[in-house]
Formats: C-alpha cells, sequence, structure tokens
C-alpha cells in the first residue's frame, strides 16, 4: 500500500528555510501542509571560529549533527578560506539527510550511524573507530550535550565550534494558537527539541493539544515532548520528514480501519 495523506492537514512547525521542503513533500503525497515557523536560525561568529580554522589541520573527524551546521559552517569557512579544501579530513554525519547536504559541498561522510540520533552516533562511532587525533564537534547553541560527553567518558580529544543558534518566533504565536483553535489540524509536526520548546512557549496549553496527533522525528525530540506532557506521540521507522510522512500514512490507513 503507498503512501497517502488522504487530504489531511499537517502543521509544519520547521524553521522557514526547512519547511517549504516539508510542505512540498506533504503536498505531493495528498496532505494539505499549514506552516507555522516556529524557530528562526541565525549564524554564530566569534573569534574562536579563526583559530580553530588556523588549526584544522589538528583535526581527524569533523562531525556534524545538523544540515544547519554545515550550511552555518561552510558559510564561515567560505568566508575565512577562499581556496583551501577539506579533503583529507573525516567527516561524520548523523543521518542520510545531512549527509545529502554535506555531499552538495563537496564531501562525503565517511560515518553515518544506523539510528539517527546523537546516543547511536556516539555508540556506534567509538565501537568501530579509535581516533588518533582531535575531534571537531560542528553544533549549534543549543545542542544535545550527548555526544561530547560520551566523547569525553572515552577519553577522545575533542573541540566544539558553535556556528548557529535557534531563537524562538514569538512572532508566530498568535498564528500558532489560531490552526491550533481552528479544529481543522490533524497532525502536529515537530522535527527537534528545540521546536518542541517553542511549540510549549508559545501553544496555550490545553486537553485539547494533548489529544491531537502529534509526530517526532525522533526519539529525542519525542521524549522531549513527553517531558512537556504532550501525549499521542508517533515515531517514524526512519528520522526524516520522510519517515514523518509514512508514519502519518500508516496511522490514517489504521485509523480508516485498512490495517486493524
Amino acid at each position: 500500500m503507498g503512501i497517502d495523506l488522504q487530504n489531511k492537514t499537517v502543521l509544519v512547525t520547521r524553521e522557514a528555510g526547512q519547511a517549504h521542503l516539508f510542505a512540498e513533500k506533504i503536498k505531493r503525497f495528498g496532505g494539505h501542509p499549514e506552516q507555522v515557523p516556529l524557530l528562526k536560525v541565525s549564524r554564530v561568529t566569534d573569534g574562536n571560529h579563526y583559530k580553530i580554522f588556523d588549526n584544522i589541520q589538528n583535526y581527524e573527524w569533523l562531525f556534524f549533527t545538523s544540515a544547519n551546521g554545515i550550511r552555518y559552517f561552510f558559510e564561515l569557512w567560505s568566508s575565512y578560506f577562499t581556496r583551501q579544501d577539506l579533503a583529507d579530513k573525516n567527516f561524520a554525519v548523523v543521518g542520510r539527510k545531512t549527509g545529502e547536504v554535506l555531499r552538495s559541498y563537496g564531501y562525503q561522510a565517511r560515518f553515518i550511524p544506523r539510528t539517527y540520533n546523537a546516543k547511536t552516533m556516539a555508540k556506534e562511532f567509538l565501537k568501530k573507530y579509535d581516533p588518533k587525533f582531535s575531534v571537531l564537534l560542528i553544533r549549534g547553541e543549543q545542542s544535545s550535550p550527548i555526544l561530547p560527553q560520551a566523547l569525553l567518558r572515552a577519553s577522545v580529544e575533542f573541540d566544539s565550534l558553535t556556528v548557529y543558534r535557534t531563537f524562538i518566533n514569538i512572532e508566530n504565536g498568535d498564528l500558532l494558537n489560531e490552526k491550533l483553535a481552528s479544529g481543522k489540524i490533524d497532525y502536529i509536526t515537530l522535527t527537534s527539541p528545540s521546536i518542541v520548546d517553542a511549540f510549549y512557549t508559545l501553544s496555550n496549553h490545553g486537553q485539547k493539544i494533548t489529544e491531537m496527533n502529534i509526530v517526532c522525528i525522533g526519539t529525542s525530540t519525542a521524549r522531549r515532548a513527553s517531558e512537556k506532557g504532550l501525549r499521542n506521540l508517533l515515531i517514524p521507522k526512519y528520522f526524516t520528514i520522510e519517515g514523518m510522512i509514512a508514519r502519518m500514512s500508516d496511522h490514517i490507513a489504521w485509523e480508516e480501519g485498512d490495517c486493524k
């Protein structure tokens, strides 16, 4: 049975620069997207960047845990170096989609975990590799501490490079609550713990929200949603937006009785 969203209305909450692609895929599979971006993302620049760039030869591995990390890292890199490349570096990315973004900059990931989250990334990487030189973690300001903590426990030398920060999109609070109150939203999608926090901050909490179907991109996002008291959480088999769409399709089929 193919993926079919059966004209269900899906609330897309991810940052505006990424929401459009998600919305287009929802429409492609027969759904109706409503875009209400709950985060804003901006690049971080400080003197530590240039110190690390000057000593980039010291790093054996570069770790990326998000597409935003890749984009903002290479923005900074290209503004600092016009020609020098990173062909001698090993790249680790948290998932297949992040790897595709990396390839768009001309580099191939050597390591991708089987499950797309930081905990699995750390466990599988340390089981397979024993870095002889430092690791560079390219992150956002609110990135999970799981990966650096795992490297510390394994006595792996590393540095962290913060290249972007996220902000709650306060301006969209009224729009969010208008959509939630309309009674027309069939699924709410949450694609990071930061978006869960923004959703919880901006939404008018109530029984109605806890009864709505909420699709979380992975276990870390679902854990944060559960901590905030959200229920009816749906987690896809694959932690991608395509996986989220497939999970909604399966849920719709089950509710319609096709899979009972």
